[in-house]
């Protein structure tokens, strides 16, 4: 393998600068010193083809770790990402004790009273309530048959609304409901045998049961009078009549006419009245 030489002349010359292009001569003038150099011609080389490639070494020892770096700025917060679907609900935790009651708050201010609304339409009218009669009687009522019973008379009306008289002994009503039945009537002995009669309630012609008094009267002349009330439901059209029993003809139901020194009013034989209490 040949190696490449440079020489160096040294010539002092006077003249101007000389190259020598085919030798590699190349003469440069400098203060009055030639220097020479004179420049191997170049010879090229042909590369042959690539040899194969050798086995991989094995690998080195690692080397140690080196220091960490200086941590870097904090990047810039990215978009946030679409909100997850929601979680199963828990389950409902024990229900704690109810607090202590709290003090009444201070009324507030009335507030103004709204518009009147519109008036409905009227009802059916209802059931007029409070029908009464007022009834007496001015005659003496005799007991014509000692084994008969009979129904004690009325001849005259003091007032009435819905309840009338009819067959002289019967009070009848327009309207149903219950009634309130007071009367009093004056007995009287005629003979100086004791007497004993029966007063009792008969609705529509029947005896109504449990309503039976028995009056005795034992001396003549003696007045007594019999005054009790009864209470009882009465339909429509139904009517009552109180009924009087004695086994002795002495026994009577007595009127007495009006009396004077001072004025007095009749005694009526027998006073009946009755209202509608619902």
């Amino acid at each position: 393998m040949f190696q490449r030489r440079a020489v160096l002349l040294s010539v002092v010359f006077f003249s101007s600068l000389m190259a020598f292009s085919s030798f590699g001569l190349i003469i440069a003038e400098s203060t009055g010193l030639t220097s020479l150099f004179v420049k191997e011609p170049q010879i090229q080389y042909i590369s042959g083809p690539q040899g194969v490639c050798g086995p991989t070494g094995e690998t080195g020892t690692a080397g140690a770790t080196g220091a960490t770096g200086a941590t870097g700025p904090q990047g810039i917060q990215g978009e946030c990402g679409p909100q997850g679907d929601q979680g199963i609900q828990g389950i409902q935790g024990i229900q704690g004790e109810q607090g202590p009651i709290g003090l009444t708050g201070a009324q507030g201010v009335a507030g103004p009273q709204g518009i009147p609304g519109i008036q409905g339409i009227p009802g059916p009218q209802g059931a007029r309530g409070g029908w009464y009669g007022s009834f007496y009687d001015t005659t003496n009522q005799n007991n014509q048959n000692s084994g008969l019973a009979y129904a004690m008379k009325l001849n005259t009306t003091d007032s009435a609304n819905g309840v009338q008289i009819v067959d002289g002994t019967k009070v009848k009503v327009t309207n149903a409901g219950v009634y309130n039945i007071q009367f009093s009537a004056q007995l009287i002995n005629t003979t100086l045998d004791a007497t004993t009669i029966d007063i009792w309630l008969a609705k529509n012609g029947q005896a109504v049961e449990n309503t039976n008094t028995i009056v005795t009267i034992d001396k003549k002349q003696t007045r007594y009078v019999a005054a009790w009330n009864f209470m009882v439901s009465l339909n429509s059209n139904d009517y009552i009549e109180l009924m009087w029993f004695s086994s002795q003809a002495n026994a009577q139901i007595h009127y007495v006419g009006p009396q004077s020194n001072p004025d007095r009013p009749a005694v009526p034989s027998l006073i009946l009245t009755i209202n509608q209490v619902s």
